[in-house]
């Protein structure tokens, strides 16, 4: 075999065994569906985050302007909101869709007032609004695995959750949720004080259909 020739051969051979060993290290993604148990939705004061509880995991998402706006609003206790299951990413970026309904018969004054939060007439008089949500699922530390983080919490619901995972997946150290407990049992999320928002919500299956009885949360359950 000729020097050229054996060249060739070699740095075929160094391209395949490199292929192979990274094959070899590439994890296996996998696509797991699991049901979360859920406590309620918590909104930061600073009105930037809006924060769900779940029992294995909290998932801290942006808040968007028509919630923020719909907790100062009188409509707030006429409202019901509808949350499609999450989406999650490897890397626990996290997606989830939801509407907010609003029933017919509403005065000129609260018409306005729901067309200036982005909700939409719909044939019947009623009106939705749907919007998105973007954020993080993180796990639950041993900090906040405490029987005071869910004290205040009257009901649980359950959320669908389709997550992207590797086998044996290894969580980082910053994946830890953020969200913590404060002085006289205060939640907080990156320093801002966490508080409910008390809406009727409903959390929809994969396959749309509502898992749970819509109750306002804080309240009595029906």
């Amino acid at each position: 075999m000729n020097p050229q020739r054996r060249t060739l051969l070699v740095c075929g051979l160094a391209q395949v065994t490199l292929s192979l060993i990274g094959c070899a290290s590439e994890p296996t993604v996998r696509q797991r569906t699991y049901k979360e148990q859920v406590s309620t939705l918590l909104l930061s004061k600073d009105g930037k985050q809006l924060v769900i509880l779940g029992a294995a995991h909290h998932y801290v998402f942006d808040a968007t302007p028509d919630i923020v706006a719909l907790t100062q609003s009188a409509l707030k206790s006429r409202v019901e909101a509808r949350i499609e299951p999450f989406t999650v990413a490897r890397d626990g970026q996290t997606d989830g869709a939801y509407s907010l309904h609003l029933p017919a018969g509403l005065s000129r004054a609260e018409a306005q007032a729901a067309r200036d939060m982005g909700f939409q007439p719909l044939p019947g008089g009623d009106w939705q609004l749907d919007n998105r949500l973007h954020g993080t699922r993180y796990l639950v530390g041993n900090a906040t695995r405490d029987d005071r983080l869910h004290e205040k919490l009257v009901h649980t619901y359950t959320v669908t959750v389709i997550a992207d995972e590797t086998t044996g997946q290894h969580i980082a150290e910053k994946a830890t949720t953020p969200v913590k407990i404060g002085a006289e049992g205060v939640l907080l999320v990156y320093f801002a004080v966490l508080a409910p928002v008390i809406i009727p919500i409903v959390f929809l299956s994969r396959e749309k259909r509502a898992l749970a009885v819509p109750a306002s949360i804080g309240g009595t359950a029906p």
